[in-house]
């Protein structure tokens, strides 16, 4: 399994593609307690669900069965009991069935695609259930900006600004900027203010070289305007969309300073993205007696970085070194993948994360017994623009007391995004997963404490 954050490639999944196993709803979802009303209140008779609701409710119940009741499993016996369900929900729950509007179906699908895969199974404390019964008696939802509306209202609710709802012309920006082509923009690692009630976006670091390191926007500073937007409530997708554009065109952008109040608007002139992401230099013996060093300095992780760094290593340990030096400073992540395999340099044997859901540990990422140097000590660097893979591989190598870590708590991002595609073309980044450290400590929002600070 391959998992990126949110700022890297996002899996995009559909509801019309669920699987079986994923798409049964929860045994807790209300109606059986309401249709046992019904019944207790005498008989009605049952109508058929429309074609819509039909269709809604296959997504809803999953791919294994079809409302029409075509034959699934021993003689058929899925396929009915899916329509008698089906009929039994448009009898007993009115508002499930024939009541519903398609803004209600937009709504509800966005509502399910938290529901089932949300990495908090106490939805920040609350009965998630009741909240979309809630809210379908609340809110009208007689346009698509009402449905929206009531959408980003759940959301709201689950304190995690990484659960996003993105409408179509944001979701098609998302998803296409997976795509190959090189990337024009200002160099800017942005996420979310770990303090919500601060306004504006967070600058994680900025890349070396780029037209923001250039223009002295430093780690810790705040967006709080792109050209006329401002970035108070803006998502990191649409902000990254703002940020990149043709190369040689120009972006305004608004900084603000939170150590020293200023603030200052500055002209970003887009420019193709080289990331170099490994740099190394051996270092001679000092003449206070000090060890013959490597230095390792690593700025992002992309699919090739584990190749690049195991290679600095090789290189190192043949001109003699007796000790690394790491650099994770302001590395605000990347590749997920790369962040394991790096860390699979420097250890044989043991955990590198856990990845864990709501019902806790779902996969973990172990060594593979072919480390390129497992003993030779190893000091690393980190900061609180050290971020997501680079804090798996900080955690790793702390956790199973391979290195030594020196410097400041590191950002807390440990969160695994999934996009979920809406049948109107929107969608929904959900935080499906966080990370964990090999000895099971949160990374998400907490950090990690270096060793020496």
């Amino acid at each position: 399994t391959k998992h990126h954050h949110a700022e890297a490639a996002l899996m995009t999944v559909s509801c019309r593609s669920s699987s079986p196993s994923s798409s049964s709803p929860r045994p807790s979802e209300p109606g059986s307690g309401l249709a046992r009303r019904r019944r207790a209140a005498g008989p009605r008779r049952a109508e058929r669900p429309t074609p819509r609701v039909v269709r809604w409710l296959e997504r809803w119940m999953g791919r294994g069965a079809r409302v029409e009741g075509e034959e699934h499993g021993r003689a058929g016996g899925a396929g009915r009991a899916v329509a008698a369900v089906a009929i039994g929900i448009a009898a007993a729950v009115p508002l499930y069935a024939s009541a519903l509007t398609e803004e209600n179906l937009i709504y509800l699908e966005a509502w399910r695609a938290v529901y089932q895969a949300y990495y908090d199974g106490t939805y920040n404390g609350q009965n998630f259930l009741r909240l979309k019964e809630r809210t379908l008696k609340e809110y009208k939802m007689q346009s698509r900006e009402e449905t929206y509306a009531a959408i980003e209202s759940n959301l709201s609710t689950l304190g995690d600004p990484y659960t996003k709802l993105l409408d179509p012309s944001k979701f098609a920006f998302v998803t296409g900027s997976k795509k190959g082509g090189q990337s024009s923009g200002v160099g800017i690692e942005i996420a979310y203010p770990k303090d919500r009630s601060v306004e504006g976006l967070l600058v994680v670091n900025t890349q070396p070289g780029s037209p923001a390191e250039r223009s002295g926007i430093l780690p810790n500073q705040l967006l709080v305007q792109i050209d006329s937007s401002p970035t108070a409530g803006m998502s990191i997708y649409e902000a990254a969309g703002l940020l990149k554009g043709e190369k040689g065109t120009v972006v305004s952008v608004l900084v603000r300073d939170e150590k020293t109040s200023g603030v200052r608007t500055v002209e970003l002139t887009r420019d193709a993205l080289r990331r170099t992401n490994v740099g190394s230099k051996f270092c001679e013996a000092g003449e206070a007696g000090g060890e013959p060093s490597g230095y390792i300095r690593l700025s992002s992780f992309s699919d090739q970085t584990d190749l690049e760094v195991r290679k600095a290593v090789r290189d190192l340990k043949s001109q003699g070194s007796a000790e690394y030096f790491l650099d994770l400073r302001n590395n605000g992540g990347g590749s997920f993948d790369a962040g394991v395999n790096v860390a699979r340099i420097f250890i044989d044997q043991g955990t590198i994360v856990n990845i864990a859901d709501a019902k806790g540990i779902k996969d973990y990422y172990d060594a593979k017994n072919a480390a390129e140097d497992s003993s030779t000590p190893l000091t690393v660097l980190v900061n609180g623009g050290t971020a997501s893979a680079a804090e798996v591989l900080s955690g790793a190598l702390q956790d199973n007391k391979r290195a030594v870590l020196v410097g400041e708590r590191t950002f807390g991002k440990g969160l695994i995004q999934t996009l979920v595609r809406l049948s109107d073309g929107s969608g929904v980044a959900v935080s499906v997963a966080k990370y964990q450290t090999p000895n099971e400590v949160d990374i998400n929002k907490k950090g990690i404490t270096p060793d020496v600070v």
